[in-house]
């Protein structure tokens, strides 16, 4: 399945005005620019129900530009289960022509949602992965019991659309909103600094950086991230390259553990541990003075927020146990892939890339971004019109 194509004028005069509700499980900052462009775009009244107290740990929520309403939709977690209710008021309270509805079967509202917003005569769309990266059978059912409820299906990736239509639902149905991230604020704080000269270059003097040849991270530091097998394949290239510098952006539970990592294997002087950086003007000079940007596991958007700063990016071959950004990854042209879980195959991956290969990876991974039905929000936000356009002809809101 290809990109989803730019609106046609009968999908604009279909979209303009209506009423439209997006339920998330939050709202955090890399979302914004979506949902703002979203709106503008294809003149929708567009709210984002989320939940806004912090409960998912480093995963912040924000409110957004003005350019759409937020309202509050609290969750509570018992176990697995999500209990939103406010999934199923918002679809009987008369708002909203169309709701798109986080597609996991863990929220137990939902199935009663979906048949409300059916009676009260409005349109539904799924929006999720369309796989788990735990699948199971039972899983798989459970997931795609939810499908004849919704008008219209929205995937993060093509892979998991074309496993659906394999497997006998409506293609017709099935939409693709590619992940992306507003790259717009990176090209800005790129041409701010590469604009003065010798600021790099300062930048890199101060912190002890020989450009291009340090290796970057830049994610939450939880466990499932692994960042321990970063550390363990920097010690291994260190000992080669000396001059070599890690810079691990970021915040999360696995910072103190990872620092005591570090130093046990005697590269804490050669690691910068910067913390949570939000502003791409203060995140950018630590992305230009580097050479590659490694992941060790379940790489995500932080992919093509790499690709944005022209970095190849280095991460595991497992690609089950990625989030679906990894589509954008081509082995050999914009990154490469080391051994699941080997400190020995990342170190000598990174090292392909800063021991000569670069230029041809740093191209064509700002390519990734900028072709045809690239990565970029503007593709992104196709795919919700798409979608939402299925779902409003088959299912025309009742005022």
């Amino acid at each position: 399945m290809s990109a989803a194509p730019e609106p046609t004028a009968a999908d604009l005069s279909l979209l303009r005005g209506k009423r439209v509700c997006i339920m998330q499980p939050a709202l955090p900052r890399y979302r914004l620019s979506v949902f703002s462009m979203l709106a503008r775009r294809f003149e929708i009244d567009l709210t984002i129900a989320a939940e806004f107290r912090p409960i998912w740990g480093s995963l912040k929520s924000e409110r957004g530009d003005g350019s759409f309403r937020t309202i509050d939709a609290p969750i509570r977690i018992i176990g697995p289960a999500f209990l939103q209710p406010s999934q199923v008021r918002l679809a009987s309270s008369g708002q909203f022509d169309a709701i798109i509805y986080n597609w996991n079967r863990r929220f137990v509202h939902l199935g009663r949602a979906l048949a409300t917003a059916r009676r009260r005569g409005v349109a539904t769309v799924l929006w999720g992965h369309g796989f788990s990266k735990r699948e199971s059978a039972l899983r798989r059912w459970l997931r795609n019991q939810l499908i004849g409820k919704a008008d219209a299906l929205l995937l993060y990736g093509h892979p998991a659309a074309a496993t659906l239509a394999q497997e006998g639902f409506d293609p017709s149905r099935i939409f693709v909103a590619q992940n992306a991230i507003d790259h717009r604020p990176v090209d800005d704080a790129t041409a701010l600094w590469r604009s003065a000269a010798g600021k790099l270059a300062e930048f890199q003097r101060a912190k002890g950086l020989t450009d291009q040849q340090s290796v970057i991270f830049i994610s939450r530091m939880e466990p499932d991230k692994r960042v321990s097998v970063l550390l363990d394949a920097f010690a291994i290239l260190h000992r080669a390259a000396p001059a070599c510098r890690l810079i691990l952006v970021g915040d999360g539970s696995d910072v103190p553990n990872l620092k005591a990592r570090a130093r046990e294997l005697g590269i804490d002087a050669a690691t910068i541990f910067t913390g949570p950086i939000y502003e791409e003007s203060q995140l950018a000079p630590w992305c230009l003075s580097a050479g590659v940007f490694a992941y060790p596991a379940a790489i995500g958007l932080s992919i093509l927020h790499a690709f944005a700063y022209g970095l190849p990016v280095v991460t595991s071959d497992n690609i089950a146990a990625h989030n679906p950004e990894i589509e954008s990854l081509a082995a050999g042209q914009n990154g490469l892939l080391a051994a699941d879980g080997d400190p020995a195959s990342f170190a000598a991956q990174i090292n392909r890339i800063l021991g000569g290969e670069a230029d041809g990876f740093r191209t064509r991974a700002r390519q990734t971004i900028d072709r045809p039905g690239g990565f970029t929000i503007e593709t992104m936000t196709n795919g919700f019109a798409a979608a939402l356009c299925c779902a409003l002809r088959r299912h025309p809101p009742a005022r």
